[in-house]
């Protein structure tokens, strides 16, 4: 009788013959397949992001309030700033005191500063102009009337531009002070896209940045511009969760992106 040792014979003994073979192949060959179309894996999240460096190169550099309560003037002012910059292509200051008078016009108040939500609705009503068309002064003057100049200029500076700027609420107004762990995870991403963002409190500040704890016993911490102290503080996080109310960014995308002249802000670009 013949030996069995002919190979071809050997193969087809073992379980499915060749045709288990080609089925193990096309598993593998489907699976390597299957992983080269995959994602790559993402970057890992930068525990330290800071818009000052950026935010001074296109010469956004902090600013006074003085001895008046405009804080939050000051804070929309310098987040519309960027919002507009980052649509036109170019950056320019604008008026704390024409948006100051504009909210107040469009509102009905005498209010020297107010919150976030008229600062708002007066600069949707009115747009807002360049600091050089309306400057700040160190006193408030209830009966200001901007000249006509700048009325037109905030027509076509900010009024032109208003309803291309979206404003996003992480937190609106809330009836006590108090943010929650969602709500600052949320204000680090949008750090992290470069856009500065609104903090409400007692006295408002605009965020430009944050430092997570590490493991030498460090606290977190947002990076805080400050137009009271006329300069960029740090705020615990847990003070952070405890004081602030109303929240929100204002998003500006280029109207012309191949003539933007603006420095990315995004961290790291």
């Amino acid at each position: 009788m013949p030996k069995r040792n002919d190979k071809s014979r050997e193969s087809s003994s073992w379980p499915g013959g060749a045709g288990w073979i080609l089925a193990a192949g096309l598993a593998v060959g489907l699976h390597l397949s299957l992983r080269s179309q995959e994602p790559p894996p993402s970057p890992p999240v930068p525990t330290t992001v800071s818009l000052a460096t950026a935010l001074a190169e296109s010469g956004f550099v902090v600013r006074g309030q003085g001895a008046r309560g405009t804080c939050s003037v000051f804070v929309v002012a310098q987040a519309l700033e960027v919002a507009l910059a980052k649509r036109r292509g170019k950056a320019v200051r604008l008026s704390p005191e024409f948006l100051n008078w504009a909210t107040n016009a469009a509102t009905g108040r005498t209010d020297d500063g107010d919150f976030f939500h008229h600062c708002l609705e007066g600069f949707a009503k009115y747009g807002i102009c360049a600091e050089g068309d309306l400057e700040y002064r160190s006193t408030y003057v209830q009966d200001l009337v901007p000249p006509p100049s700048a009325l037109e200029a905030a027509r076509v500076l900010g009024g032109a531009h208003a309803d291309a700027l979206k404003v996003h609420w992480i937190q609106t107004l809330p009836k006590q002070p108090g943010i929650t762990r969602a709500h600052l995870e949320e204000i680090k991403r949008r750090l992290r896209e470069g856009w500065p963002v609104a903090g409400g409190s007692y006295h408002s500040v605009l965020f430009i940045g944050y430092r997570d704890a590490v493991e030498d016993g460090t606290v977190g911490v947002l990076i805080a511009r400050d137009s009271a102290r006329v300069a960029d503080i740090e705020i615990s996080y847990e003070e952070a969760l405890r004081r602030f109310g109303d929240v929100f960014w204002i998003e500006g995308h280029p109207e012309n992106p191949a003539e933007t002249k603006l420095p990315d802000l995004r961290p790291g670009r």
